[in-house]
């Protein structure tokens, strides 16, 4: 049978989503290919293309993380520093059997914190309403923990998947950085030095008229969300383009400035488990070798960014509605998908 080609699966993908833009990579052949389908804005927008931006949602921790293992290496912090220690004086951090919460923790999601600082029932009835439930400032995501208690001991147990533990480390390396912003700490440390200049939180001028429109359930359209408090867990805007080069980052360190950091966020919490956690990045065993892959979600967006450093591959897929891309993003791994398990893609993980 006929693997399916790149355009094969953004045919797909144009009858599943509003649009959406899949791109893919291949060392061996030095090929990077990238097709968009659909529309940036129902009912009479222009395709998506290579360009075009889209909210990628969590796999903004990715960034995250490796902005923290950035500031590891250069000695402003370490991977075992406290929260408390870059947080406010006063501010309310839960601990558990006399355990702290480190930076370590929060990029590994083995802090006990809740997904949310929101009650999970306030979140889904946000969402539903196309609202955003994270539109919070530091002040108010640092009040939240007030709030919260942890659900074990902080790097114990299997870990649990927390959107307010990745905003905190963004809130803590923009301290330690002394930067104004989330996004000025992060421009300093990853997007620069590997030249990302679609990635943003703020688009400029020209990038606003590059931007793709959100749409939610039943697909109507979906204000953008802006994550100032918890920017750390999901404020990014990015283009295939560019998560195709973040991705040859990962796959290709030494040819970066910033090798040993991204050596760094590929060190595993539990390498011999089926499902894992590097600093960031998820890493799961299919039959046809590791995956290494984040996903992400906002109100009216959804995106899949996945690697495998075994074939040298990668695929980014980015669509403008809340449906899942995961598969195609898979799917556009030739060595993943010839020997894909018949019982979907494989993937556990978040879905945020």
């Amino acid at each position: 049978m006929r693997q399916p080609s790149v355009v094969d699966l953004a045919e797909r993908l144009q009858r599943r989503h509003v649009g959406a833009v899949l791109g893919t990579l291949d060392l061996a052949s030095d090929r990077m290919e990238i097709t968009g389908r659909g529309r940036v804005r129902i009912p009479d927008g222009t395709r998506p293309g290579p360009d075009t931006l889209f909210e990628i949602g969590s796999i903004t921790k990715t960034f995250t993380s490796l902005a923290l293992a950035v500031l590891v290496g250069s000695g402003t912090v370490s991977l075992r520093t406290p929260l408390r220690d870059l947080l406010p004086t006063g501010a309310a951090l839960p601990s558990r059997d006399g355990t702290e919460i480190t930076l370590e923790h929060l990029a590994r999601h083995t802090s006990g914190l809740p997904r949310t600082p929101n009650p999970l029932l306030r979140e889904i009835r946000a969402v539903l309403r196309g609202e955003n439930p994270y539109d919070m400032d530091e002040a108010a995501a640092l009040d939240s923990l007030r709030r919260v208690s942890l659900r074990h001991t902080p790097g114990q147990g299997h870990g649990g998947y927390s959107n307010l533990g990745g905003g905190l480390l963004g809130i803590a390396l923009r301290r330690a950085a002394g930067a104004r912003d989330y996004e000025e700490m992060l421009r300093a440390t990853v997007l620069q030095p590997l030249q990302l200049s679609d990635t943003v939180i703020g688009p400029t001028a020209d990038q606003v008229e590059r931007l793709a429109q959100g749409h939610g359930f039943r697909r109507r359209l979906v204000d953008p969300w802006y994550l100032e408090g918890l920017a750390g867990a999901g404020a990014l805007r990015s283009t295939a383009a560019d998560v195709l080069r973040y991705l040859r980052a990962q796959l290709e360190p030494d040819r970066t400035p910033l090798a040993e950091a991204i050596r760094l966020t590929h060190q595993l919490w539990e390498p011999r488990r089926r499902v894992t956690i590097g600093l960031g990045w998820i890493r799961t065993k299919l039959p046809g070798g590791a995956l290494w892959w984040h996903n992400g979600g906002t109100g009216g967006f959804r995106s899949f960014a996945g690697f495998s450093p075994e074939s040298g591959e990668a695929s980014v897929v980015l669509v403008n509605d809340v449906r899942s891309p995961d598969r195609a993003g898979v799917q556009a791994l030739p060595s993943l998908r010839r020997r894909r398990a018949r019982r979907g893609n494989g993937l556990t993980g978040p879905r945020a």
